[in-house]
């Protein structure tokens, strides 16, 4: 019987009660246990009475054992139960018996269909299916809350109140999971995360919440409160938190909502957004029970509680500012690294308002200082940054100014800060720069003094990045910007760092005219000076200069039209590192063209490169000079030719055409997998960058090809698959005579590279014109399909056959011709083909006989998981009428076992 018979007889049985002929319950019993047979009877079983019998039956009862596995059959009869009994209001005190009599259990099978059913439903959410949400959250799989979070997100106020904030209570509940990488001291690492995602709960709080935080802030305060101690007991319990190191308070910025654009969206971040909103509603209705969670907050040992605390107080309109920045001190947390930021925004919205009594006591708190710190020149900028703030916020207080302008004459190296809030932030994500002062101040300090415009940006050389000021690479930074706007300013910084002790300098300069934009004369002396340079020491830099010069916005200078630079570049290169790298490299290309060997042989190119272009039609081959540096970069025998080797060898099809024979004697014999430790390395570089010619190929390239796919061990996987690219446009687009190569890399290579190279062209054939695909098929494609028919020079492999027949597709003329082909052996359709995508109207209105008689074939060949049902149910409606009616039956057919349901009805 055909699945069609099957779908029939089945259709027959249901529409009736069970039956108890032996016979028919017997086939009945078998249906439920056959992948492709459950399908139909989901599909047309309805009613009590076939529930209660499927409920007795060992395949229907797994769906409530929470460690069975989920198979083709449970998945079927798990959307059977959920969209036809659980989502229907008249069946579904029959699924809640069935589920109480299996103890209450959902499998995680049926859990996800009844998840799935759920957020499918149009229109409210009824509240008899209350009861379903409640058995999801009791039976969530580990890391199964995506239908209970869509849950909540459909939530609507007030109807669904109570159900929102069960939902949100579970979801928001913390979890301690062991983190990938272990704590300071070398000890495990815990953290925190929360049942729910993230990214839903913030969405669901913005959605469903904050427009009703009237209503809602007390019911959902209690919950965030809750979660947030739980959070910081599980981590101090696992040593991974202490009043003084809370993983959860690094990572939030800033308290305040207005700074969420700023920053990465943490796992806990959702309790802290809800806390604070809940907190400010209440505080703005004048609600005592605000203040009560405030205070409680700020008595806590956990320093996110703190900090809201501190964020409840500056949104307190019960109180005056006075009372704020006495409270404040009464805490002693001016100096607490980990609440700067809302110690800070307190003291910029109370102080300016504060009695001068109090404010001034504030300022003499400031000098006092932090009660720890690891010099005084720390313990000073955190006391600097402090008065820095406080005289911004309040220009008028006379104790602030004075106060501040006696540390800055102690420590004139030190430089207001846009954000001195942010002393400490250690955050996911991109760290801000913070440069000492701006481009213009360091310009004129240089212009001024360069040697105390040194002395200042060498103040930060030794500053740690989680020290709360600027950093060396930021002062670095600063200076290379100067540099490159005010590209005369490293004359006179060069002038003042000369000597080992200044590399980080020098090289700030070098960085900086690298990215700036020079006139010829400035060129030159910028050239002459680097000449003058320790260039062993300044390799790197020096070498990103010259190879990055005119290639982009962030080189615009092209150094390599000038002399000096191609003898600076000469004389760099026996100053660069020849040591071999301390671990094994596994992509040769990047290494190349990180390192300073590689660099230069990019810079060599560039200027070939401008010469060619120079030069017109009056181009006679790669000069001489350049020549015989090329040729020392080769030569060398160490690590850095090894580079070079494949930075060249990546650009094979440039140097053929700027100088054929140089490069066939010098380039191409690169990739010749006669050194297979050169080639491991040069085809790394080539299968990514470079191209082939019909030259190259003749000139050896295409043997190097061939030898490449026999040493496919020696690549990594993404290179494979380059070089089936590569194999597949050599194939398609060279106008050499290739088919006796072909059946010489038919024959040499494993069936899995094989199927890749005919995947590629299948993918190719996609992009030329029908016209080109017939060229291609009369040059060589159908003599090569049938020659592999006739095992020359191997047998057809049935992945082969599969990935070949895409080919037959893109016929026009020869669709007869293709689809007989395709048709002689066993084939179907591979995960990612797109083979039925590719059977447009058009093809169809063209030979729809050849069409079915090919999707036929295909399908029966093809096994599950499918996911091509929308396409053949629009293949089958146009070739109804125009096809054989036999092989529209066998698509039916197919797709009904490969799970396209509504099959029957196409």
């Amino acid at each position: 019987m055909g699945l069609l018979d099957h779908r029939q007889r089945i259709a027959d049985l249901v529409s009736a009660p069970p039956s108890q002929v032996p016979e028919e319950a017997s086939y009945m019993e078998d249906v439920l246990a056959d992948a492709q047979r459950v399908d139909l009877f989901a599909t047309l079983a309805r009613g009590e009475d076939w529930l209660m019998w499927a409920a007795t039956q060992p395949e229907f009862r797994r769906l409530f054992d929470p460690s069975a596995p989920s198979t083709d059959c449970t998945r079927a009869l798990a959307f059977w139960f959920s969209e036809h009994y659980v989502m229907d209001e008249d069946l579904n005190s029959v699924a809640f018996r069935v589920l109480r009599d299996a103890g209450w259990r959902l499998g995680p099978t049926l859990w996800w269909a009844i998840g799935q059913s759920l957020h499918r439903m149009a229109g409210p959410r009824p509240d008899w299916l209350g009861r379903w949400l409640v058995l999801l959250m009791q039976n969530a799989p580990e890391g199964g809350s995506d239908w209970l979070e869509y849950a909540l997100l459909a939530s609507r106020w007030p109807q669904d109140r109570s159900v929102a904030l069960l939902l949100f209570d579970h979801l928001t509940e913390p979890q301690v999971r062991a983190a990938s990488f272990f704590g300071p001291l070398g000890g495990p690492r815990f953290d925190v995360r929360l049942r729910g995602s993230h990214h839903e709960l913030r969405d669901a709080w913005q959605q469903v919440f904050v427009p009703n935080l009237a209503e809602a802030a007390a019911s959902v305060l209690a919950i965030v409160d809750r979660h947030l101690r739980r959070a910081f007991q599980l981590l101090s319990v696992a040593g991974s938190a202490s009043p003084r190191w809370d993983p959860i308070s690094l990572r939030r910025f800033a308290i305040a909502s207005e700074s969420e654009e700023e920053r990465y969206s943490e796992a806990a971040d959702v309790l802290i957004d809800a806390a604070r909103d809940c907190v400010e509603a209440l505080l703005g209705a004048g609600d005592a029970l605000a203040v009560s969670y405030v205070s409680g907050w700020a008595d806590s040992e956990a320093p996110i509680l703190r900090r809201l605390a501190l964020h409840g107080w500056r949104c307190r309109t019960d109180i005056d500012n006075t009372a704020k920045i006495a409270w404040l001190r009464e805490r002693g947390w001016l100096f607490e690294p980990q609440l700067r930021f809302e110690v800070f925004r307190l003291i910029q919205s109370a102080l300016p308002g504060s009695e001068a009594w109090v404010a001034d006591a504030l300022v003499a708190d400031a000098l006092t200082g932090p009660d720890e710190a690891e010099d005084e020149e720390q313990r000073a900028y955190q006391q600097y940054n402090v008065l820095a703030w406080i005289k911004r916020h309040a220009p008028d207080l006379e104790s602030g100014w004075r106060a501040f302008e006696h540390i800055q004459a102690r420590y004139p190296q030190f430089a207001e800060r846009e954000r001195p809030d942010q002393l400490l932030r250690v955050e996911v994500g991109f760290v801000q720069p913070r440069p000492p002062m701006s481009v213009q101040a360091l310009h004129e300090r240089i212009h001024a003094d360069p040697a105390e415009a040194l002395a200042t940006l060498l103040a930060y050389e030794n500053a740690r990045q989680f020290s709360g000021g600027p950093t060396w690479d930021d002062a670095l930074t600063l200076l290379k910007n100067t540099i490159r706007e005010h590209p005369a300013d490293g004359f006179a910084v060069l002038d003042d760092a000369s000597g080992s002790d200044h590399l980080g300098i020098i090289s700030g300069v070098i960085s900086g005219w690298s990215g700036a934009s020079v006139q010829a004369e400035m060129a030159e002396a910028i050239l002459e000076r680097l000449m003058g340079l320790d260039l062993a020491a300044m390799a790197d830099p020096l070498s990103r200069l010259l190879a990055d010069g005119g290639q982009a916005d962030a080189g615009p200078t092209e150094w390599h039209l000038f002399a000096t630079a191609r003898r600076l570049a000469a004389a760099l290169w026996p100053a660069v590192d020849a040591t071999p790298p301390d671990t094994q490299v596994t992509e040769w290309l990047q290494r190349a063209i990180n390192h300073p060997a590689g660099r230069l042989a990019q810079f060599w190119m560039h200027a070939i490169s401008a010469d060619w272009r120079m030069a017109g039609d009056q181009w006679t081959g790669i000069p001489s000079g350049i020549r015989a540096q090329l040729e020392v970069l080769l030569s060398a025998d160490d690590p850095r030719s090894a580079l070079v080797e494949v930075v060249f060898a990546s650009q094979v099809r440039f140097f053929s055409g700027a100088d054929r024979r140089w490069c066939e004697a010098h380039v191409l014999p690169l990739l010749d997998w006669a050194n297979t430790t050169r080639a491991r390395r040069t085809w790394d570089g080539y299968l990514i960058w470079g191209r082939w010619t019909d030259q190259l190929l003749s000139a050896g390239l295409l043997d190097y090809y061939q030898a490449a796919a026999e040493h496919l061990d020696e690549l990594r996987e993404d290179l494979r698959r380059e070089l089936a690219s590569h194999l597949a446009t050599v194939a398609l687009f060279s106008q050499l005579e290739l088919l006796p190569w072909m059946r010489q890399y038919t024959a040499r290579t494993e069936v899995t590279q094989r199927v890749e190279w005919l995947e590629h062209i299948t993918w190719l054939l996609a992009d030329l014109p029908a016209d080109g695909v017939e060229r291609q098929w009369r040059r060589w494609m159908q003599s090569y399909w049938q020659d592999r028919l006739n095992s020359i020079p191997r047998p057809l492999a049935t992945d082969e056959a599969s990935a070949i027949a895409g080919w037959a597709v893109y016929l026009t003329d020869s669709i007869d011709e293709g689809v007989t082909l395709a048709t002689m052996r066993p084939a179907g359709l591979r995960m990612r083909s797109s083979t039925l995508r590719q059977v447009t109207a058009d093809r169809i209105d063209h030979a729809p006989a050849q069409f079915a008689k090919l999707v036929a074939h295909l399908l029966r060949g093809t096994q599950p998981p499918f996911y091509g049902c929308d396409s053949l149910a629009g293949i089958v409606a146009q070739l109804r009428g125009e096809a054989a009616p036999e092989h529209i039956r066998t698509i039916i057919e197919e797709a009904l076992r490969l799970g396209c349901r509504n099959a029957a009805q196409w």
